[in-house]
């Protein structure tokens, strides 16, 4: 919505629905369908992929200025997956009818919808790339330094409790344990609860070089 006009803002606002989310509550549930586009204003979602045998698979998190759901909407498909705060959440939901206004008189609107819809093809990329391609401990450094990029620090907070971060990566929780302790004992990071101190961000960078890709830690 950056860039919209006041005008447009101001026709939309009533439309808005608030809706406050506690941790575990669910936002959507699998094979949903979809009929409104979710903009998260603080909190976080995890959108989740249900498994036959019981397990869970962290797909994506939705952070504050983000939003969820407009790919689904758009090919009239349930949704494939559940979103589920991990914290206190607020969400404020934009019906598809005014959505469909919106892109009936908004240039701006459509073309910041287009450059967001890239920006989140290009993450989930850059998952994929991660999970086929590292190992466990390149998996780790390259979310912790995603982390730091995005809350603008060194020091950093944990999104989700550990064997969520873990799921997240695709690995075990005790794995992500091990790989903690190794780069504890290597002065790269120092952790402390859910927060993380990265002492070493380029040799954080290092670790995700070619060179190390046969190494590390199996998931």
């Amino acid at each position: 919505f950056k860039d919209v006009s006041t005008s447009e803002l101001r026709c939309i606002a009533p439309e808005l629905i608030r809706t406050e989310l506690r941790r575990g509550e669910h936002l959507r549930k699998t094979y949903e369908l979809n009929d409104a586009i979710d903009l998260v204003v603080f909190g976080l979602v995890q959108l989740v992929l249900p498994s036959d045998q019981g397990a869970h698979r962290i797909m994506e998190l939705i952070r504050p200025g983000q939003s969820l759901g407009e790919v689904m909407w758009m090919r009239s498909k349930p949704l494939p997956f559940c979103a589920v705060a991990a914290e206190p959440t607020l969400i404020y939901r934009l019906p598809a009818s005014t959505v469909s206004w919106l892109m009936r008189t908004s240039l701006t609107f459509n073309r910041n919808l287009a450059e967001g819809l890239a920006d989140r093809m290009a993450g989930l990329m850059h998952n994929i790339e991660r999970l086929s391609m590292q190992n466990a401990t390149q998996r780790v450094a390259d979310y912790l330094l995603q982390s730091a990029e995005m809350q603008g620090s060194d020091c950093i907070r944990l999104e989700l409790k550990k064997h969520l971060t873990a799921s997240f990566l695709d690995i075990s929780a005790e794995t992500l344990s091990r790989v903690f302790h190794h780069l504890m004992r290597d002065r790269l990071i120092q952790v402390n609860g859910a927060e993380i101190a990265i002492l070493s961000k380029e040799r954080l960078i290092g670790l995700l070089q070619p060179a190390t890709m046969a190494g590390g830690l199996a998931a």
